[in-house]
């Protein structure tokens, strides 16, 4: 788990479903007040990194 600056927690998981595909889960913020906004930021930025 990641820190973001000055705010919550940052919890990523990455697993592979088959051998030509990986899944990749990001939750920002708390139990209950999650970020989405920043959620859907993390995951467009991994998007365009591969």
């Amino acid at each position: 788990m990641a820190r973001r600056n000055g705010s919550g927690s940052v919890k990523e998981k990455i697993r592979t479903v088959r051998h030509d595909m990986t899944e990749v889960a990001v939750q920002c913020g708390c139990v209950g007040h999650r970020d989405r906004k920043t959620t859907e930021l993390i995951h467009a930025t991994i998007f365009d990194a591969i």
